[in-house]
């Protein structure tokens, strides 16, 4: 990287403005992502929002960049991290290190400018005590070289509502129309509760409050989102215990549709309630939106055929930094013993281990070096296993597994969930 200078800092005021370090990552970074420049307000509230997520942010600097190139002052690279907490399994919530706003201006691509910037990370995190790191990939062909394995997908679905939603078992509770500005303090309760919830689950960064209420259309555009409504699902005791935010697409797209910005719910009887209340708009045809691989909701309509997966892709990337500490951190249905031996390229989840599982739990240690090893893979293919969305019999066919038969049942039968993982979560 010669004459490239990489930076590691925290977004900073200074004289109540984001110092101009801090600015011009963050223009560099929505120049990256095709975004328009960020006006003074916009930069003034994202380094609020970094300042409490904690974030650090890399920025690589080329000290010979021409003086015609549009701000010499901006990154060639942008790189940003903090740490959520990932729900593995059971309610067990792992602190994992979240990388994100990651470009590299095309000028300079080919020069290892990512290559340095997330291997020092990754370094950093693991050196932290960090047991695993979390993504999610714009591009499929890139975090493999890395160790991150696809985790978890997420489905585009279209429900048709012509004639409204019908369940075959109706959602206990009720539905109430509210102001996006009521989420502000309800929304991060009830997403805690989703969270706790929800295997795969990753904690929403601070923007999520803010695009929640509609104040950020998201988190490269800090300016409020327009037509934004939300509705509230209230338990049989009243309690509020799911949302939705939406809005119409307007009479210019057919069929006519409300698109879900978020819909997140604590419980299936709020979760489906939603999806009523979306469905019992006059004039709506159809409501578009996000929803998990494995959904519950197209077997409780009356019309099935009403639900379309207009869309597949995977959505959340992990990279296992520490193997005994993160394969510790997720329950297991089935007692058993199984012994990994692990390749790690850059070297922090390597070699051979030991794992023991009963009870619902799991103790795993590191084993001498010359260990006899059951199993053999990479951490790319133990890091897409982990939560359980990939089955190991895929990997296996796909080659990504070595091991006799035998014991890929036995470790099939360990790392098997009764339900899908899922994150909602972007960042």
């Amino acid at each position: 990287m010669k004459h490239l200078r990489l930076e590691r800092f925290t977004a900073a005021l200074r004289d109540g403005k984001p110092d101009a370090r801090t600015a011009a990552w963050m223009q560099a970074m929505n120049l990256g992502f095709h975004e328009e420049p960020m006006p003074e307000a916009g930069l003034l509230a994202m380094t609020g929002a970094f300042t409490i997520d904690g974030r650090t942010l890399t920025g690589v600097y080329d000290e010979h960049v021409p003086g015609l190139s549009l701000n010499p002052q901006y990154p060639v690279g942008t790189y940003g991290s903090l740490v959520k907490s990932l729900n593995t399994g059971g309610g067990n919530l792992l602190r994992a290190h979240l990388i994100t706003a990651v470009t590299v201006r095309p000028s300079h691509r080919r020069r290892g400018i990512l290559r340095r910037m997330i291997t020092e990370d990754l370094a950093l995190a693991k050196a932290n005590g960090l047991a695993i790191a979390a993504l999610t990939a714009s591009e499929a062909t890139i975090y493999g070289r890395y160790g991150f394995g696809r985790a978890t997908a997420i489905n585009r679905v279209q429900l048709s509502v012509r004639d409204g939603i019908g369940l075959l078992a109706p959602a206990a509770g009720s539905v109430i129309a509210a102001d996006p500005a009521s989420l502000l303090e309800l929304g991060p309760r009830i997403f805690a509760a989703q969270h706790a919830a929800t295997a795969g689950s990753i904690d929403h960064p601070y923007f999520y409050t803010r695009f929640t209420t509609g104040e950020w259309a998201d988190e490269e555009q800090v300016k409020p989102l327009a037509g934004l409504r939300a509705a509230i699902h209230l338990g049989p005791g009243g309690e509020p215990d799911g949302y939705v935010t939406y809005v119409f697409a307007g009479w210019d797209k057919k069929p006519a549709q409300l698109k879900i910005k978020s819909l997140v719910a604590a419980n299936a009887a709020a979760r489906h309630g939603l999806w009523e209340y979306l469905g019992a708009h006059d004039l709506i045809e159809c409501v578009t939106g996000p929803a998990p691989i494995d959904d519950a909701l197209p077997w409780t309509l009356t019309d099935a055929r009403a639900y379309e997966i207009t869309a597949s892709h995977d959505h959340l990337w992990l990279r296992i930094l520490d193997v005994p500490a993160a394969l510790a951190s997720r329950p297991y249905a089935h007692d058993g013993t199984l012994v990994l031996r692990v390749r790690d390229s850059l070297g922090h989840a390597s070699g051979t281990f030991g794992l023991r599982a009963a009870s619902g739990s799991a103790t795993v240690e590191l084993l001498a070096e010359e260990s006899d090893a059951d199993i053999e893979l990479d951490v790319t293919a133990l890091s897409s296993l982990f939560l359980g969305g990939v089955p190991v019999r895929r990997l296996a066919e796909a080659g990504r597994i070595a091991g006799g038969s035998e014991v890929l049942a036995g470790m099939a039968e360990l790392f098997a969930v009764d339900v899908l993982p899922y994150c909602e979560t972007g960042f």
